[in-house]
């Protein structure tokens, strides 16, 4: 069975797929001489990835061949959408969204977040402490160098932390659920 095309952005995507997806905006048809773009950014900001797409009738059909997609390192990011004409010169934004992007599960690339990557390295430099008085390691081209075992707990609390928030969403607050039972 072929899968229908999407007629939408899309909130979520597989890195190492082709993304394709359709869109039609009445007020912008290709035909009026608009076209539509795509920017993917991270978090900050910063491009990622840019889209053209093509038009197909009055209707526009966005394709991001799976080359491209697996250079995208899984994660949250924002997809915005813009039209834009020459004569008169015009840009509309017609999208702004999250997007997840999903680990390629055939991919040879580390699909875990930073904050997990720093957790594994700190375990692996609280183990080295116990063999020897201080560890050394290099991260992102800086130095650091351990000596005291309860500096790497205390970063691990941190960094443990910070990944509990990313798998929760973000929340800040969180519902709790409590129950009052009577003492006997």
């Amino acid at each position: 069975m072929i899968a229908a095309t999407q007629t939408a952005e899309p909130t979520e995507l597989r890195a190492g797929e082709t993304w394709s997806w359709t869109r039609t905006l009445a007020d912008y048809p290709p035909s009026a001489g608009w076209s539509l773009r795509y920017a993917v950014t991270d978090l900050s900001g910063a491009p990622v990835l840019q889209i053209t797409a093509t038009a197909d009738g009055d209707a526009y059909a966005v394709r991001v061949e799976a080359a491209q997609t697996a250079q995208i390192k899984p994660g949250r990011y924002t997809l915005a959408g813009r039209v834009e004409r020459t004569a008169p010169a015009e840009v509309r934004y017609v999208y702004v969204g999250e997007l997840v992007v999903s680990p390629d599960p055939f991919g040879t690339a580390d699909a875990r977040t930073y904050a997990e990557r720093m957790l594994a390295l700190l375990q692996d430099v609280y183990e080295q402490l116990a063999a020897k008085p201080e560890v050394t390691v290099s991260i992102n081209g800086r130095q650091v160098t351990y000596r005291k075992r309860d500096e790497v707990i205390r970063e691990m609390g941190i960094w443990a932390a910070q990944i509990q928030q990313q798998r929760a969403g973000n929340q800040l607050f969180r519902s709790v659920e409590v129950a009052f039972v009577p003492v006997d």
